[in-house]
């Protein structure tokens, strides 16, 4: 399983062109693509492929570009033929991993992840409108005691951590009172 990184806003962070330059050196994504050659012989190639030059090469074989395969990565296998024959899609699995429906799978694994990745940020956004709440809450009733020229009662046996700050507070406010 991939595990993805996202942005605060959700958006999936992609890495930038150094830190895929970077993982070029160990990393490669294994891609199938078919078409026709120029001269009309049918092919069929699984190429590893350089991840920084993964978006290139997806865009130009999604559009059908001519392309020299060799410039993305290293081609594993290809044939003058319109689809592998079965012997070779199990190879690639068995030794590859490759999988004919890994896009798919990866849209599965983005969206789980992006609905994690949403979650989590709703619950430490809830947690701190909590805590806000919670915090203005106290400084209203520190207020209103003071407002009642009382002594600002303690929040709970271990204190607050406002309590310092705020017993200096109402030091100071008694002092300009004298």
């Amino acid at each position: 399983m991939v595990t993805l990184l996202f942005n605060p806003d959700g958006k999936v962070k992609v890495p930038s062109q150094a830190e895929l330059e970077a993982i070029d050196r160990h990393t490669f994504i294994i891609a199938y693509t078919n078409g026709t050659m120029a001269d009309g012989r049918p092919y069929y190639a699984y190429i590893a492929v350089q991840p920084s030059k993964y978006q290139e090469f997806h865009d130009m074989t999604a559009a059908g570009k001519p392309l020299v395969m060799s410039h993305y990565g290293q081609v594993i296998i290809a044939d003058f033929a319109v689809r592998p024959p079965q012997d070779i899609v199990d190879y690639m699995r068995e030794e590859y991993g490759f999988e004919d429906n890994l896009e798919s799978g990866l849209q599965q694994q983005l969206t789980l992840q992006r609905g994690a990745f949403i979650q989590q940020n709703e619950v430490s956004r809830l947690q701190y409108i909590a805590s806000m709440m919670k915090q203005n809450n106290y400084q209203d009733d520190l207020k209103a005691q003071l407002a009642n020229n009382k002594e600002p009662a303690a929040q709970n046996g271990n204190g607050h951590p406002e309590d310092q700050r705020l017993q200096d507070i109402v030091a100071m406010m008694k002092q300009n009172k004298a």
